[in-house]
């Protein structure tokens, strides 16, 4: 978070909230988020800390950018869907619709939180399907939508065969996947909620490098999936997305950024 200082007694020059860039690199590298406040904005933070704990990561995009739309597929295990928009200018404004293309207000279902240069947006038991964040961003940004759901993605690693024969197992490679190589991933996810899953590798940009279908591993279990990638010659991050048992779309981002070697 970074917050505005204004003393007592003396006025303070305008401007945006103070903060170190570095917050902005290492919120980016680990899939979060930094919040811009001023202090008039203490008391919501509350609002904050809901949307951002022990939450799973849905979607997210970072950075100088200009007005736009984000798709947000929310599935049928989620209880209450929030979206993020904060930028270090003062202004940003958000808005949000459901499956149906209906503009979400405050009281419908809805809780929105205003602050100088932040919006949150939290959707109460949301219909399931792909919803729509409509976002006029100010100066460095960010949107992130994230949800209170029982489908989540515990793990996702890049992996190899190892083992004496007739006893292999997938196990994680040491160090970062290696650059323009097929390499095989696992991820483990909560039993028995997603019926496919799609899993992409992205680049800062969201652009698609790298994409495959991926496939339980074995008969019997349900919270397991195995896959082989094209590791991109530059940083990404990894996007899980398919249909969950009910047959709603979902969309989980694994939050570290990887670098490979």
């Amino acid at each position: 978070m970074a917050a505005q200082n204004q003393g007592s007694g003396q006025q303070q020059p305008s401007g945006p909230p103070k903060y170190d860039p570095a917050y902005e690199r290492v919120a980016h590298g680990s899939g979060g988020q930094v919040i811009y406040m001023n202090r008039a904005d203490a008391g919501k933070t509350a609002a904050i800390v809901d949307a951002k704990q022990n939450r799973e990561s849905i979607t997210a995009l970072y950075g100088q950018m200009a007005r736009g739309s984000l798709e947000v597929p929310v599935d049928s295990f989620t209880s209450v869907l929030y979206i993020t928009l904060s930028g270090s200018q003062a202004g940003s404004d958000l808005k949000v619709a459901n499956p149906s293309g209906m503009q979400i207000d405050e009281g419908q279902g809805a809780q929105i939180v205003r602050m100088a240069n932040t919006v949150i947006v939290s959707v109460d038991h949301p219909e399931p399907g792909l919803w729509r964040a409509d976002f006029v961003p100010r100066g460095v940004a960010s949107i992130v939508a994230t949800a209170k759901s029982d489908l989540f993605v515990a793990t996702f690693e890049f992996v190899e065969l190892r083992g004496r024969p007739g006893h292999e197992g997938y196990m994680k490679i040491e160090g970062a996947p290696p650059a323009h190589h097929d390499v095989n991933a696992e991820f483990t996810c909560s039993d028995n909620t997603i019926r496919s899953a799609r899993v992409e590798l992205i680049g800062n940009d969201t652009r698609t490098l790298a994409f495959e279908n991926f496939h339980l591993l074995g008969n019997e279990a349900r919270d397991e999936y195995v896959g082989k990638l094209r590791v991109p010659g530059e940083p990404f991050r990894v996007v899980i997305r398919g249909l969950d048992v009910n047959g709603a779309p979902y969309q989980r981002t694994y939050a570290p950024l990887f670098t490979p070697q």
